[in-house]
């Protein structure tokens, strides 16, 4: 009998994140390297738990499957459902599951996520109180909720609230009168501000949920149907059903049995290749601790699986390549809480220097350092969002008259500067939980994808909270049709070899203008020499070239105001970009014949010099600009071009004051 000489690969857990892990090593062809092998504790694969409160109401919860039972075999991955594993006999490495299962393993992955936190509630185990955490888990509570007519969520953060919106869809159909009960001061006080929550809360009690703050639950006692709560302080509370959602908790027992070193607040201390106290043990996911931080969002474990699956490769190793490393999560979250848009970015929890704007439906904060955008806080509609996200995430300046107009009108933007979705930067993130940027869209768009499902399938986007799936939507109608094109980027979908070309040639004219000598001039009237010496000092074709040039100026100026002029529309902006690098060729063609190559002295040196730099920064801005749309994930080349147009801007303005003080010396002195 054959065995197998694979190396084998235990993954303890079949959550979220377990799934990605297999997914990323399947993508990695680690699956043909390793043996791997899957313990998941529920009877079904993994499942979509930020979407787990749509299964209200339905009888099948296959809709929620992240994959079939049958994936995982076809790609030769070991699925073990409803089976538990039970100790990890670290120095023989080996497992002991239940039903007397036991394997050997060369690496092993906890995977094993999060439970309900229960707190020290005498009566929560009594018949009619729930915690919320598996289908299992709400499967009981609908159908204990349909012979109910009051119900009470203990806790007011996202699960609270979470199970609440569940309670609420009992309640649309069979009128169930619904509580939150939570012991702060104000609603998701771990992500919101007491300002921002009080709005979310207005929300809330309009959809007639009845909210009870600064509520330390003691005990629950039953009196008949009835399950009470009572409080440290206050009457108590009497409804039929109670559900517990007071947070989360790492599963790190098993580690723990396993003398592993955790964290002293929770989870499996992990290094930056998410590497255990033992080399051969990882951790992932919200089991996992972090330097010191327990990442209870899906977002972050991901990206841990993602590190991970590529580390474990042999093509890594053989290939010599620096291993991944998890720097650290994303905490930045975007929900639609019962139909409410709720969204932290950044540092929103920083100290530093703040910005509001809040009438009775939103609530918009920004944090900002040094004059710079590093946090956000969204309670409610904001068309400005994702360009929000994407200026925090880039550490953008905040100029005055963006936070003037914020604090008068609640943006930060006019309205003509709002561009849909497929204009936003290829670096700009438009699916928070994943992690998937505009131009991984845009170039899906291009390679054949025309519906949201077919981008979701293909990027990952939308495939966890869904609240990005309006901007697929709209990148979806809006994007022009790029079938026929190789490649694709906003604005440059047919002139980037012309741009390219001046960009060449302007940036040696530059240098040649720069290196070359001055050329001298003519001692003969009997040479051809003589001829182009006129340029130069014949007053006649002085003024030619230069009022010449003072044209090209004039035109490049008002081109430069072309993408701010909303009302011009004629020819695309690519186009016009293009004729723009063309001006600037033309303006160094006559800057040589109007100068003969002679920088002068004083203040014809400084235009000379301002004139050059002016053309070197533009050229390199068309080079970088072609490459950036050629690239498919360009974040630091669109950088680099950020910083040139910006670079390029700044040296052009000053160029009219010292054009005007050169007429004056030369017709005037």
């Amino acid at each position: 009998m054959q065995t197998d000489s694979r190396p084998t690969l235990v993954i303890v857990g079949n959550g979220m994140v377990g799934y990605k892990f297999c997914e990323k090593l399947v993508e990695n062809g680690a699956n043909t390297q390793f043996r791997i092998v899957v313990f998941g504790e529920e009877r079904i694969p993994a499942y979509d738990r930020v979407h787990l409160t749509e299964f209200f109401g339905r009888a099948d919860s296959d809709d929620l499957l992240l994959a079939p039972e049958d994936w995982y075999a076809e790609n030769g991955i070991e699925l073990h459902l409803d089976v538990s594993v039970e100790s990890v006999d670290r120095e023989q490495q080996v497992v002991h599951a239940s039903n007397n299962f036991r394997l050997e393993y060369d690496k092993l992955v906890f995977a094993t996520g999060s439970y309900p936190f229960v707190p020290s509630i005498e009566g929560a185990t009594l018949p009619g109180v729930f915690v919320y955490r598996t289908i299992d888990d709400l499967k009981e509570i609908e159908d204990y909720s349909r012979n109910v007519k009051s119900a009470a969520a203990i806790g007011g953060g996202l699960l609270g609230l979470e199970v609440t919106r569940a309670l609420g869809i009992s309640r649309e159909e069979g009128g169930i009168e619904t509580h939150i009960v939570h012991r702060s001061t104000h609603l998701m006080s771990r992500q919101l501000n007491a300002d921002a929550a009080a709005i979310l809360q207005n929300k809330v009690e309009e959809m007639d949920i009845q909210v009870h703050l600064n509520k330390q639950t003691t005990h629950i006692t039953a009196d008949g149907k009835t399950r009470v709560l009572h409080f440290t302080d206050g009457p108590p509370l009497a409804v039929e059903m109670v559900v517990i959602s007071a947070g989360i908790r790492p599963r790190d027992e098993l580690a723990r049995a396993s003398n592993l070193v955790c964290s002293v607040e929770g989870g499996i201390k992990v290094n930056n290749v998410l590497q255990t106290s033992d080399a051969d043990i990882y951790a992932i996911g919200e089991c996992a601790s972090h330097k010191g931080t327990f990442y209870g969002l899906v977002s972050p474990g991901y990206k841990m699986a993602e590190v991970l699956a590529q580390n474990l490769t042999e093509t890594r190793k053989r290939s010599g390549k620096p291993f991944q490393r998890f720097e650290g999560g994303d905490i930045s979250t975007t929900l639609k809480l019962m139909g409410v848009d709720v969204a932290v970015f950044g540092e929103y929890r920083s100290e530093d220097a703040r910005i509001d704007f809040a009438n009775s439906d939103v609530y918009r904060q920004l944090v900002h350092r040094d004059g710079k955008f590093v946090g956000a806080t969204v309670v409610g509609i904001w068309r400005e969002m994702g360009k929000v996200q994407q200026a925090v995430a880039a550490n953008q300046r905040i100029w005055f008259w963006n936070a003037w107009r914020f604090q008068w009108k609640g943006k930060l933007w006019r309205e003509q500067n709002m561009q849909g979705v497929q204009n936003w930067s290829e670096d700009t993130v438009v699916c928070n939980c994943i992690g998937v940027k505009r131009g991984e869209l845009s170039h899906a768009c291009a390679a054949g994808c025309s519906t949201v499902a077919a981008l979701s399938e293909t990027t990952g986007a939308a495939t966890v909270c869904g609240t990005c799936r309006p901007l697929l939507e709209e990148l979806i109608i809006e994007l022009p049709t790029v079938s026929s094109q190789r490649e694709y980027s906003p604005h440059l979908l047919h002139s980037w070899k012309g741009l390219l070309g001046a960009s060449l040639i302007g940036l040696l004219l530059v240098l040649l203008i720069y290196f070359s000598k001055p050329i001298p001039f003519s001692t003969t009237a009997q040479n051809f020499h003589h001829i182009i010496d006129a340029l130069w000092r014949d007053n006649f074709w002085k003024q030619v070239t230069g009022y010449t040039l003072l044209g090209f100026f004039v035109f490049a100026l008002i081109l430069s105001l072309r993408k701010r002029w909303q009302r011009f529309s004629f020819g695309d902006f690519g186009t016009w970009r293009l004729v723009h690098a063309l001006i600037g060729v033309g303006t160094l063609i006559f800057l040589g014949a109007h100068t003969g190559f002679r920088f002068g002295n004083n203040l014809n040196q400084i235009l000379m010099v301002s004139f050059l730099v002016l053309n070197l920064v533009g050229t390199l801005a068309g080079g970088v600009t072609v490459l950036a749309a050629k690239q498919r994930n360009g974040a630091k080349v669109h950088r680099w071009q950020n910083w040139l147009i910006r670079a390029h801007t700044v040296l052009f303005w000053p160029l009219p004051i010292l054009i005007l003080f050169h007429i004056i010396a030369v017709y005037y002195f």
